[in-house]
């Protein structure tokens, strides 16, 4: 069965798809890092550079959105910048409608787009389009089915849909209520924008559970498990206005443990930053970040077939479905080269990269595939959806300041605190825990102590417990070591 849980605090949202007690996807939202991406603003062309193809555009970040001049909107520039003419520039000092299309990246400004798009829950609305589309994704019947269905929707004038693979056996009256909605939102953005006068925020993104269950509710998800009472409010009211026949699987979670530690996902989002993940029969793929790719590389480990080809062969094929589940969970982007064990049988060859094509094809990314050549690497491009795991939360290590990368210390933070509530919270009757020590480094200590104490206390008066946070000067920045006992030391 497939479930999604919800769980969101002040400093971070987070929401997982699991089928059965496996993690299937994960996002995560940091209080303190505002999401762009799908944001739409009215900006200001403040620089147009020819030979970088781009123009400049300032839409209120301390650095400028870089607009690729072959994602400028022509009709956007006719009706809402009031350019004349068939086809027309665009200029310096024009304001323009924009949308973050990609997340600011290390030095990189946020990328921009003119050509908008509205995702609904089953229909994506692109203003300033003729295009009618469906998602690749859906097999041929369906796919033919939704074309003669999409001939009937009532289409805004001057705009194009296209119909996401959770529009999948739908009549056509779920298809037009979903368009009617984002009809509605694109003439409060279009009104927005002839109001303003300046540079401001036109139009954002729903909260991390809405767009999460939105994005991957379907048919065959029984369970939407909330554990804050917020995030609860906001999909119930989403529920209702969008999926009411559904709106019943959406559940407040109220355990005793924390909810992704009940369900086993705390263990597997600490997985995400490892750099080497085993395998079921005993082989591993390590994961390797440089500048320019992501090295994969497939190792054989203890498994033994009945002979070399047979090994290689196994290890491969459970290789390539694991590859494919870390990259969505890593949301890993960009080119990929893949170093599987050498095959000799070009059938085996085949056999692999139709095997990882397949655990990719649920994929919401854009990919494109290369083949296994002569020396058995596999190259393969990924767009990143949203900022990755590795890249939002690590950091350079400290020590070195080399090429490693640690954990940051908020992370660090925030899996301690994780950890105390579920050692709290799987107290035995008999085996009461009365004293709780952190030793951390010191700048974790000082951000659960300064930045988390009010959580800390909120644990300490549930359960009745005392919990000390210790920094420690020689301490890594590669874990933190949480010890509970029975009484409180003398000391304390």
């Amino acid at each position: 069965m497939k479930r999604i849980l919800v769980s969101a605090d002040p400093f971070e949202a987070r929401a997982a798809l699991l089928d059965g007690d496996r993690l299937i996807n994960v996002e995560f939202e940091s209080a303190s890092a505002e999401k762009l991406k799908g944001t739409v603003y009215r900006g200001r062309v403040t620089a147009i550079e020819p030979s970088l193809g781009a123009a400049f555009v300032d839409y209120g970040a301390a650095k400028d959105g870089f607009l690729p001049l072959d994602e400028v909107c022509e009709r956007s520039l006719c009706e809402l910048s009031g350019r004349k003419g068939a086809h027309p520039a665009l200029r310096q000092g024009d304001h323009v409608l924009v949308q973050v299309s990609r997340e600011p990246f290390g030095k990189k400004g946020a990328t921009l787009t003119m050509h908008i798009s509205l995702p609904g829950r089953f229909v994506v609305l692109t203003p300033f389009s003729d295009r009618t589309g469906i998602s690749r994704r859906l097999q041929d019947a369906e796919r033919a089915r939704l074309k003669e269905v999409v001939s009937q929707l009532r289409v805004p004038e001057n705009c194009g849909i296209i119909v996401r693979t959770v529009g999948e056996s739908e009549p056509v009256t779920e298809l037009q209520a979903d368009l009617d909605m984002l009809a509605r939102t694109w003439e409060e953005i279009r009104r927005k924008f002839r109001a303003a006068s300046g540079v401001q925020e036109i139009h954002s993104e729903a909260c991390l559970a809405v767009r999460f269950v939105r994005d991957y509710m379907t048919r065959d998800v029984k369970e939407v498990l909330v554990e804050d009472e917020p995030s609860y409010r906001e999909l119930l009211r989403y529920m209702e206005q969008h999926m009411p026949q559904s709106r019943d699987v959406v559940r407040r979670y109220e355990g005793e443990l924390p909810l992704f530690a009940r369900y086993g996902v705390e263990r597997q989002i600490e997985t995400l930053w490892d750099e080497r993940v085993p395998l079921p029969s005993g082989g591993s793929i390590v994961f390797g970040q440089t500048e320019a790719l992501v090295a994969i590389d497939v190792n054989s480990g203890r498994l033994k077939q009945k002979d070399e080809e047979s090994t290689a062969f196994k290890t491969n094929m459970e290789a390539a479905r694991e590859i494919a589940r870390q990259v969505v969970l890593r949301d890993l982007g960009g080119i990929m080269v893949v170093d599987f064990i050498d095959m000799e049988d070009p059938a085996n060859r085949r056999a692999v990269e139709e095997e990882l094509k397949k655990a990719l094809a649920m994929d919401k990314a854009r990919l494109t595939f290369g083949k296994i050549g002569d020396f058995g690497l596999l190259a393969f491009s990924r767009q990143r959806l949203r900022q990755s795991a590795e890249s939002s939360a690590m950091v350079e290590c400290p020590t070195c300041s080399g090429t490693g990368r640690v954990r940051s210390p908020a992370l660090l933070a925030m899996s301690a605190l994780r950890k105390v509530r579920e050692l709290l919270a799987r107290q035995r009757p008999g085996q009461r825990v009365a004293f709780v020590e952190v030793k951390a480094p010191v700048e974790v200590a000082n951000f659960l102590n300064n930045r988390k104490r009010a959580a800390l206390a909120e644990c300490e008066e549930r359960f009745d417990v005392m919990i000390d946070v210790v920094g420690d000067p020689q301490a890594a920045m590669t874990g933190v070591r949480v010890s509970a006992l029975p009484e409180v030391p003398p000391d304390r």
